[in-house]
């Protein structure tokens, strides 16, 4: 609340300096801020998180529990914001959910994806293990589709069988295919699912 308080001051303070072409008005702008950036970059995560637009605080919150592991699973090219991202999409942080068709745990790792990882039943509970195991897989889709990340998205949530299938029949390259011109082919919860996921990263990413 201090911060969103803090943030809502900063605004007006810019409308008002608009309307006033004063050198005070613009300076205390500046100062103001100034000062809002410092106090955000010093503020505890969960707190930083209150910030971001259009995601749920409680779930935000409940993720936050997880950072360390989160940290320890990124890599050059999957971000710690994009972990953040995917864990709230697929389970808004709880790490014993399980969806109707059997995926579990932070990242929802199926049953079949878990025997491809080499993991132990009970293991997409643990959220060490879940957020390692969940990277490492979304990871393995990246590299396949080379670096193509709507690809690996879509896979992560449609199955990687699923989107070679529609490469195939409409005769996309993997390597140049995007969200125009490949998401048109995916059903309404994948192209939302993806949409989704690099939107709030996004949203994220500055406050992390």
């Amino acid at each position: 609340m201090i911060l969103r308080n803090r943030l809502k001051y900063a605004i007006l303070a810019g409308v008002l300096a608009l309307a006033s072409p004063s050198k005070t008005a613009s300076s205390d702008l500046s100062f103001m801020v100034l000062n809002l950036k410092k106090f955000t970059i010093k503020a505890p995560l969960e707190q930083r998180l209150k910030l971001v637009e259009g995601m749920e605080t409680e779930s935000l919150a409940r993720i936050v529990d997880y950072d360390s592991f989160i940290r320890a699973a990124s890599s050059g090219y999957i971000s710690p914001a994009t972990l953040y991202s995917m864990i709230y999409q697929e389970s808004k942080g709880y790490p014993r959910a399980r969806s109707p068709k059997g995926a579990e745990g932070l990242l929802q790792i199926t049953p079949i994806t878990q025997r491809h990882l080499g993991m132990k039943k009970g293991e997409a509970f643990d959220p060490e293990i879940a957020i390692a195991k969940g990277t490492e897989y979304y990871s393995q889709l990246l590299d396949y589709f080379h670096g193509n990340e709507i690809l690996a998205l879509a896979a992560y949530n449609y199955g990687q069988r699923s989107v070679d299938t529609i490469l195939k029949k409409k005769g996309l390259n993997p390597k140049t295919a995007t969200y125009e011109n490949f998401g048109r082919f995916l059903n309404r919860e994948t192209r939302n699912y993806i949409q989704d996921v690099l939107a709030n990263r996004e949203a994220i990413k500055e406050y992390l």
